[in-house]
């Protein structure tokens, strides 16, 4: 290997580096930027097979859904939900990149969910590492008119969440959620 060889492959890979570097530093942002920028949407029950995929599929107006709640995008594309968790309202943010509904600590426990520090056997990937959450099923979830029992969750430890999440646990269950002109219309 020459000189000018080596000098390109550490360029090379202190440029893979910085990359990884950034990607790391700025992973909410850009998961949250790559959800919002997928249209979900779950077919109803006994859809043809060219409705699902999307060969003469219409997308539903808002204002044409039957029990449903419509969500409007935040200045940075968000989609925050006040919602209620065992009767208690809490502020959270749509995240179709969370697979359950997550909980701040300190909301659960406003939720009159308590924990221990055993109950805390949930890993979980964050863009700090690793951290450990604790399972718990949440009696009653509900977002406006959308009322879910028995949802799926996870609270985090202490100080480790800044905001709840409105996860895959609770959307997967509605009839149909899908992004249309910058609002999120959720389905029952």
């Amino acid at each position: 290997m020459t000189h000018r060889h080596l000098i390109g492959e550490a360029l090379n890979w202190l440029a893979a580096a910085i990359m990884l570097a950034v990607v790391a530093a700025n992973f909410q942002t850009i998961r949250r930027a790559a959800s919002d920028a997928v249209v979900a949407h779950i077919p109803p029950p006994g859809a043809s097979k060219a409705s699902q995929s999307g060969e003469t599929a219409q997308v539903a107006e808002p204002h044409q859904k039957r029990d449903g709640v419509e969500l409007r995008a935040d200045r940075a594309g968000h989609f925050e939900a006040n919602m209620e968790v065992n009767g208690r309202a809490l502020d959270a943010m749509v995240d179709t990149g969370a697979s359950i509904v997550m909980l701040t600590y300190e909301d659960a426990q406003r939720a009159g969910i308590y924990l221990r520090p055993q109950d805390f056997t949930m890993q979980m990937q964050t863009a700090n590492g690793i951290a450990k959450a604790a399972p718990v099923t949440l009696e009653r979830l509900a977002v406006g008119s959308i009322l879910l029992r028995d949802v799926q969750a996870g609270v985090g430890e202490p100080g480790l969440l800044h905001t709840n999440l409105l996860g895959m646990s609770f959307l997967k269950r509605l009839h149909s959620f899908e992004i249309h002109a910058g609002t999120l219309v959720l389905q029952d």
